[in-house]
């Protein structure tokens, strides 16, 4: 796996882009695969529309347990009480909240996910 970090050229010097990097092939082997990284988690998902990356957090209990949610079409959802949230957006179906999704650029036979590391407004100096 590989790790770097870019930033745009319109961007601020505050936006900047985390781009974790991982082999297309063991993405689609493994269908699931949960990549820790400094801001947290990133659960990959090998799905019929496509690659797929989200927080693998439910916000119900604040619980990394969508690694084992349950996934039909674009939706996932938690094994722990049953909500539901569409993968493409994020969006919950059941239930309330929503999950982060990262965005997902795929070429060379390489998953690219960007991570934004830039801070809040009331975070910054």
């Amino acid at each position: 796996m590989l790790s770097e970090t870019a930033s745009s050229s319109n961007s601020s010097p505050q936006q900047q882009n985390e781009v974790i990097s991982i082999e297309l092939t063991e993405v689609l082997r493994r269908k699931r695969l949960l990549i820790e990284h400094e801001q947290g988690a990133i659960l990959l998902l090998a799905t019929q529309s496509g690659i797929v990356a989200l927080d693998p957090t439910c916000p119900h209990q604040h619980v990394r347990s969508l690694c084992e949610g349950t996934i039909e079409g674009d939706t996932i959802t938690c094994p722990n009480h049953g909500w539901q949230f569409r993968l493409s957006t994020g969006e919950a179906l059941c239930g309330s909240g929503r999950l982060r999704c990262y965005a997902v650029h795929v070429a060379d036979g390489m998953v690219h996910v960007s991570i934004s590391t830039t801070l809040p407004r009331w975070m910054r100096d």
